[in-house]
């Protein structure tokens, strides 16, 4: 997992900040965080880039590592299913071709999209559509590691467990 992970909330903004990846085990996947958009809107925010600076950082620091961005949407009574998968896919291409002009290998960087499928909110306010408006991003360790290195030594019982 990242490093001492931090998820603030305020108001529709989520933003998270990145640290090292030296506890992300192999073939785990930790979430990184989700980037936020303006209804059908592809453009990530400036209040994002310095944690994507620090997420192409994170990806350019640790070869071991890959980034799977899933796409979303929110969801009105008038809302078009194949539109919102294209819209949530180019939003997660936009967050792809951020890390990829930091310097990001594109072949380390999967793609995905929900569309309106998977919201963490109701989409009945309009606070809760702007959570669903969003960029998943999942962290990936693929290196393969020994089974000894997951597995925790077994340890002694205590006087009081005999």
């Amino acid at each position: 997992m990242i490093n001492k992970p931090l998820l603030f909330l305020n108001a529709a903004l989520i933003l998270f900040v990145v640290g090292h990846s030296d506890v992300v085990r192999a073939g785990t996947v930790r979430s990184g965080g989700q980037i936020l958009f303006a209804n059908n809107s592809t453009i990530v925010g400036s209040q994002f880039h310095a944690h994507l600076d620090e997420l192409a950082n994170l990806l350019l620091s640790s070869p071991e590592l890959t980034v799977l961005l899933i796409g979303h949407s929110d969801q009105t009574a008038a809302s078009d299913r194949a539109y919102n998968k294209r819209l949530s896919l180019n939003r997660a291409n936009s967050v792809k071709n951020f890390l990829m002009r930091k310097g990001v290998q594109g072949d380390r960087i999967e793609v995905s999209t929900a569309g309106f499928d998977a919201p963490i909110a109701n989409n009945d306010s309009p606070l809760g559509r702007a959570q669903n408006r969003r960029v998943e991003i999942k962290i990936v360790n693929a290196t393969p590691q020994p089974m000894t290195d997951i597995l925790a030594p077994p340890q002694p019982l205590s006087p009081l467990m005999r």
